[in-house]
This record gives structure tokens, sequence and C-alpha cells, in this order.
């Protein structure tokens, strides 16, 4: 099955853009960070 390396998007339709690169199996550490940061786009 394929999958997606990377992908292209047109800056221009978003104000901001953020990109997480490999987090080696860590979502729950990287979501419970970005709520102590106030982190909520």
């Amino acid at each position: 099955m394929p999958s997606t390396r990377y992908q292209k998007i047109n800056a221009h339709h978003y104000r901001h853009i953020w990109v997480v690169g490999d987090i080696h199996g860590e979502y729950q550490l990287l979501q419970s960070r970005l709520h102590q940061l106030s982190f909520f786009p």
C-alpha cells in the first residue's frame, strides 16, 4: 500500500502552517505538551 511522504499545500490558503515531524509513537506526549503550551489552533 503506498503511503504519502509529503503533501504539497498552497500556503496562500492558510494564515499559519505548523509541521510536526516523526514523533516515534509519542502522540499522547505531543498532545500533552501542546496542551501545556495552550496551543489550540
